[in-house]
């Protein structure tokens, strides 16, 4: 076995000459990891998933080449072990982050890593950084990019003094969400009373790995953060791939219709968006000055009435509506996967393609089966009108539509997400019924 030296070797991935073998992809669970295979494997790629979990959805696609069984990430040892083991044993694939635990494993192990695989990221340290909501808001500050007010504590029991400036209520944010013990998006917070003792060590819900706070001690402190109701329905979301060597920006907007749960969750439905100029003019500044290349996605809260676009988060890695842009025309796996063998032809040739992109026209991106058990389960329990439902319904059904999940090419990874989340409303009625019936 390999030991874990991330400063053990210093042959940068760009120089290096062996033949690629094709793409490791890894969390098979997400829906990035499925959109990142079907797009790969359109074109002929060989794709290897490594997975400690045998029944996700990634794993039951039809565009998976081999399928490897290998320590959960967040046994982080663990699993670099064996990934740096199997990248001796088979030198020559692409890896890419599928997950931000895995974006700041592949930071902190870049040298090592690069050595038997082929990457395409930021220097070291400048993916911490981003990922890193603290200096991501501060680097916001610093370019006069617009941003949620955020207030910043340096212990976890703050004097009145350092409260005295927070309106609530308040978003409490972990900082990131790599190395936390339980992934939680944030809580909400409506008193002085409630932040105190969500702030507490021994009461609160943000709680990370040792080592990632043996790396970075002042993580441990949560963000406070403006919390604004109308962000339910306006998310506003610019995502993409930006190559600074080929000069490439490629950019889709789309804003969040509908979330799971609807206060605070992920989101369920997207709408595509023209694409707000000055906005992505801030976002590429903000990207050069952290260093970041690759895929991303940018949320922001979209104040209408204010014509304001605050940035909210920024994701590092193949994100969960991934195959939303995929399906309008930025193939963001085959770029990573060029880029990575820094084949720029490449690059340019597929970026060329997105000159000819109408972005007024209308997308939808929903997994269709979710919204209509969704919907009606709101209804059934009187967190939605028969109306909104038949609304959401119709929404669904029409237009250019694209669903994360199912694919008539491709159809074992929905069989087995309907199976799944069924199985899971059984044996966890309780929390099924929290999650799904209550608005």
């Amino acid at each position: 076995m390999i030991s874990i030296d991330s400063t053990a070797h210093a042959t940068p991935p760009t120089t290096q000459k062996m033949p690629c073998r094709g793409f490791l992809l890894t969390m098979g669970g997400y829906n990035g990891t499925l959109a990142a295979a079907r797009d790969l494997g359109s074109q002929g790629i060989h794709i290897v998933l490594a997975d400690h979990l045998t029944d996700t959805a990634t794993y039951a696609s039809r565009h998976i080449a081999r399928r490897l069984q290998c320590p959960d990430v967040t046994d982080t040892l663990a699993f670099m072990a064996w990934l740096l083991d199997f990248g001796k044993a088979e030198p020559g694939f692409v890896l890419y982050a599928t997950c931000d635990e895995l974006c700041w494993l592949m930071d902190k192990h870049q040298i090592a890593l690069s050595e038997f695989f082929y990457l395409y990221q930021p220097r070291q340290g400048d993916m911490y950084r981003v990922l890193n909501k603290k200096s991501l808001h501060q680097k916001c500050v610093e370019l006069g990019i617009d941003h949620p007010s955020t207030w910043h504590v340096e212990t976890r029991h703050p004097s009145d003094e350092e409260l005295a400036a927070v309106h609530y209520p308040v978003l409490l944010k972990p900082q990131t969400q790599a190395g936390l013990m339980v992934q939680i998006k944030g809580q909400l917070i409506s008193t002085p009373a409630e932040l105190r003792e969500a702030l507490n060590p021994d009461t609160c819900r943000f709680n990370f790995r040792p080592s990632l706070v043996a790396d970075d001690p002042t993580v441990a402190t949560p963000l406070i953060q403006a919390y604004f109701e109308v962000a339910a329905d306006n998310i506003y979301s610019l995502a993409g791939f930006y190559a600074p060597e080929t000069d490439t920006y490629l950019l889709r907007a789309s804003l969040k219709t509908l979330q799971q749960p609807l206060r605070i969750g992920v989101g369920l439905c997207f709408e595509s968006r023209p694409i707000h100029e000055r906005t992505a003019r801030e976002l590429r500044s903000l990207m050069d000055a952290m260093g970041y290349k690759g895929a991303f996605e940018a949320e922001y809260i979209h104040l209408k009435t204010e014509g304001r676009f605050l940035l909210i988060d920024f994701n590092t890695r193949f994100y969960g509506q991934m195959g939303f842009e995929i399906a309008r025309g930025i193939p963001m796996a085959q770029l990573c996967f060029h880029a990575a063998q820094a084949d720029w032809d490449c690059v340019r040739a597929l970026a060329a393609v997105d000159k000819n992109w109408d972005h007024i026209a209308l997308w939808k991106c929903r997994i269709a089966w979710m919204l209509n058990f969704y919907v009606t389960t709101l209804w059934l329990g009187g967190g939605m009108s028969r109306r909104q439902r038949a609304d959401w319904k119709k929404w669904s059904a029409s237009g250019n539509t694209y669903d994360p999940i199912f694919a008539m090419d491709d159809p074992k990874p929905a069989r087995l997400f309907i199976k799944k989340a069924l199985t899971a409303f059984i044996r966890y009625p309780r929390s099924t019924i929290k999650k799904y019936f209550f608005a």
